[in-house]
């Protein structure tokens, strides 16, 4: 494709370097996206190399910078496409000798052609030079050009985008060339003194590439492109009305970036000019400032001086910050030195004061004096004291959650559960506090060890609010109320892990009522309640079931409900949620030790299978689908053991040599997928083969291989390309190559090839079919049929298709037809399919070549349309 999009860039550089045309580019992200992949392109090489193995670059630039009035859009991409050039010095000098670099960033020239006005121009010819900027000769030229005095008035552009790009070059041209230790005079004697005169004339836009050399050896321009920056700096940070606010804050940006990455000399000269002007803002307590100065103060208080101790002008100016008399500001400026992560003796204590004044005010304690323990801070207070009020009631239950993990969080845990009950019995609790109260009683309740004292109430006083919270008119309260009630049977899966008194309440909702409750919430109007009824009944029942509850007829009758509900609902949270109940139901039966598949439950889940799955396949979600596969999955572990071990189909789809076996056994058992079939290894060490034929046919009633079918050719790739790798899997679970080989019974192999799967006739069921057909023409077709130059007659095809259909069976009525799954398994060319499947469009759509493709098209299409009609562009 490289060499593809190489070939279209001359073409591509005539039409953008023509006025005319550059105005019907696809859309406004094209130019961008072409500088990207040119990025790419001169990244791979040298300057001079890059130019001379694209000369198109050059002649596209000489067109574009030498006209009168160029379109602003390309004018600012030729501008970032100079600066790209010109990183490199052997590519510097190229430019420098055509005069490129004086036509392209001559900033007085664009203001008179009109083209200055517009941002994209400013920003191109900002990130130009931002680009250029990667050697010394690049900082001379901007140096002699006097370039920096535009580049500084556009630190305070109307523009924000403008602004904040100046900054950052701005703080570039001091942090990559600063020195590392402070100059010194190392005997350079009269040869630089000779030169000083030179290094102080202007140099035109012209200058040669001789000139820039001695003017290289020199070495002032740092020093003069710093002293002109904190010239401007000490100007810019002053605030005396509104007018002043905007070249303030952005003066204060750009001195946090350069805080950041300064190093000394550059740090102390920095720490020198500009301290006189940050304690002017400090008392000048303008509420706009003071996030600004917070990053400023904060930033230059990590750099310590030469003797470890943090700079004392900064220090003094951050505690001013922290003792403003405006209250607003008092608390922006104490909550950046937490966020920052700042951390002190003076400072971060004293910003934890002022955060937890409120907190003071309410309980009466001091939160930094010695009694001050987590539990006696007073929580609970606070959630009592600022009942009404759904922000700060939201904020104390948080913090009652984080309590919980305190010294001493136990003794409060009568109060807690108090208040906790309280809020939700509450008419006035919103439903986001209600929220976060369930989720702070969970987490008390994983605390509680001796439920005596608070057991019996507790649960009583729950079980009434959850009774009331289920039937609330607003469903987000209901939703809420479902969600703690799947969430709590989660605390006691392990009896002996879990605390007395989650499992007491565990019973609580294990019982009927509460079970009555969730099935109820089966029909409510919203979805996202029904999905959350559905989540809870998973996890109340499958416990119910590990506890070694009774299956009750009830429960009989709540599967049969979510079938429905699989097969009839409108919304596909609910529907999702149906799938995932089996699953999880499935994953507990795999999972029982022993299994067992004689018990009630067990014995519904396998009835229900094969409902879920042939529901779930053709589900318009697809994540529906999805969750589908995923159980069609854990059938495959359990009636295959050998998928369980299998790499997910990453195999290599290589054909197995073709043996004909008995004349008794079906030629399909000879099949390339069936040509080996699990073994496993007894204690004594003697191999023998298992009997896969069983565990197949299985998969096949059950609608397993079905649903993997229908899968692969659904139109969802996440659908898809998991039917693929589960199909994947089951065939390399059919055919594996056990360690240390094993004689394969023809027998066994022919009980697998002989295991058929029905094929629907239309949609999945052809495109199976067709692949099928296909591959077994291919094979049954002799080797000269298939040479060059075969005459392909009537009675070869005739032969070809007789052989083909001898291994279907058409069934009676529907016309659906049987045929081998081994056969069918090797027939769809799996690895092939999942190629395509996880290699994105992008390879195709979002690719340089389609980009240039549409420039040129949509140019193409512009000057010969006789028509308005709109031209639509494919561009990524």
């Amino acid at each position: 494709m490289d060499e593809e999009c190489v070939a279209l860039l001359p073409q591509v550089c005539a039409v953008l370097a023509d006025p005319r045309k550059s105005v019907t580019l696809p859309d406004d992200t094209t130019l961008e996206k072409l500088l990207d992949w040119l990025t790419e392109l001169i990244s791979t090489g040298k300057g001079k190399s890059q130019l001379e193995k694209y000369p198109c670059l050059l002649e596209f630039l000489s067109t574009v910078l030498e006209q009168e009035s160029p379109d602003p859009s390309v004018l600012s991409f030729a501008l970032k496409l100079t600066g790209l050039l010109a990183a490199s010095e052997e590519g510097f000098r190229i430019l420098q000798e055509r005069s490129f670099l004086g036509l392209a960033y001559n900033c007085q020239r664009w203001l008179e052609a009109g083209v200055w006005e517009d941002p994209c121009m400013r920003i191109g010819w900002i990130q130009g030079l931002r680009s250029m900027m990667q050697h010394k000769m690049a900082l001379y030229f901007l140096v002699h050009t006097e370039i920096i005095k535009p580049l500084l008035q556009l630190q305070t552009d109307p523009s924000l985008f403008v602004a904040s790009a100046a900054n950052q070059l701005l703080a570039h041209l001091l942090v990559f060339f600063q020195p590392i230790t402070s100059q010194r005079d190392n005997g350079v004697g009269k040869e630089e003194e000779g030169k000083k005169a030179l290094v102080q004339t202007p140099v035109v836009m012209d200058a040669s590439t001789e000139q820039l050399a001695i003017y290289m050896r020199t070495g002032p321009e740092h020093a003069s492109v710093t002293m002109a920056v904190l010239q401007h700096l000490e100007m810019s940070l002053v605030f005396r009305n509104g007018d002043d606010l905007p070249k303030t804050l952005q003066s204060l940006r750009m001195l946090v970036l350069l805080l950041a990455q300064a190093r000394p000399p550059l740090w102390d000269t920095l720490l020198k000019k500009v301290p006189g002007s940050l304690e002017a803002l400090v008392t000048a307590e303008c509420s706009q400032l003071t996030q600004p100065l917070m990053d400023v103060l904060l930033t230059a208080y990590k750099h310590p001086n030469s003797d470890g101790a943090p700079d004392e002008t900064v220090s003094r100016l951050l505690s001013a910050m922290l003792d403003t008399h405006n209250p607003s500001d008092l608390i922006h400026a104490a909550a950046a030195v937490l966020r920052r992560n700042h951390r002190d003796s003076i400072h971060t204590p004293k910003a934890v004061g002022i955060l937890l004044l409120p907190l003071d005010v309410i309980t009466s304690l001091t939160p930094l004096s010695p009694r001050a323990t987590a539990s006696s801070i007073g929580s609970t207070k606070v959630c009592s004291h600022l009942a009404g009020c759904g922000k700060v009631q939201r904020c104390g239950l948080e913090a009652l959650v984080a309590l919980s993990t305190c010294p001493g969080a136990e003794e409060k845990m009568g109060e807690v559960f108090t208040v906790l009950i309280q809020t939700l019995q509450s008419p006035e609790s919103d439903p986001t506090v209600l929220q976060k109260c369930y989720q702070a009683m969970l987490q008390w309740i994983r605390l509680c060890k001796d439920p005596s004292p608070l057991g019996d109430q507790l649960r009583s006083d729950l079980l009434s609010v959850i009774r009331k919270r289920v039937c609330d008119l607003r469903w987000e309260v209901r939703d809420s109320t479902l969600e703690f009630l799947g969430q709590l049977p989660g605390l006691c899966v392990d009896v002996r892990a879990a605390s007395s008194l989650s499992v007491c309440l565990c019973e609580v909702v294990l019982g009927r009522s509460t079970t009555a409750l969730l099935v109820e919430a089966l029909s409510d109007p919203e979805s996202y309640v029904r999905a959350s009824a559905i989540s809870a009944l998973a996890q109340t029942l499958t416990h119910s079931w590990q506890e070694g509850a009774p299956f009750t007829q009830e429960q009989t009758a709540v599967v049969s409900s979510l079938l429905d509900i699989l097969s009839k609902d409108t919304e596909g949270f609910a529907r999702r949620a149906v799938v995932c109940f089996f699953l999880t139901w499935r994953s507990w039966s795999s999972s029982e030790d022993p299994p067992s598949s004689s018990s009630p439950s067990s014995s519904l889940l396998a009835t229900s299978l094969p409902s879920v799955l042939s529901k779930g396949s053709v589900d318009l979600d697809w994540e529906v689908k999805v969750h589908t596969l995923e159980l069609a999955q854990l059938q495959l572990e359990e009636l295959l053991p050998g998928c369980r071990s299998s790499e997910q189909g990453l195999t290599a789809n290589t054909p197995l040599p073709h043996t004909r076996l008995a004349a008794h056994t079906n030629p399909v058992a000879a099949s390339p997928a069936c040509a080996d079939v699990p073994t496993e290894t007894p204690p004594g060490g003697q191999l023998r083969v298992s009997d896969p034929a069983g565990g197949l046919r299985e998969l096949v009633e059950q609608g397993v291989v079905s649903t993997l079918l229908s899968g692969l050719f659904d139109c969802d790739r996440p659908v898809a390309l998991k039917a693929c790798r589960l199909l994947m899997t089951l065939r390399d679970a059919l055919r594996p190559r056990p360690p240390g080989g094993g004689i394969m019974e023809t027998d066994a192999l022919a009980e697998v090839s002989k295991v058929t799967c029905e094929l629907p006739a239309w949609g999945w069921g052809m495109e199976v079919l067709k692949k099928y057909r296909a591959k077994r023409a291919d094979r049954t077709r002799g080797p000269m049929d298939r040479m060059e130059g075969s005459d392909g007659s009537d009675g070869e095809r005739l032969r070809s298709k007789s052989a083909c259909e001898e291994e279907e069976s058409v069934c009676e009525g529907d016309g659906n037809v049987r045929v081998s799954v081994c056969e069918v398994l090797w027939a769809l060319d799996l690895q092939g399919r999942q190629s395509v499947l996880t290699q994105s469009s992008d390879h195709v759509h979002n690719s340089p070549l389609s980009l240039l493709q549409d420039i040129l098209t949509s140019t193409h299409s512009h000057s010969h349309s006789d028509s308005d009609e709109e031209v639509i562009i494919d561009c990524y």
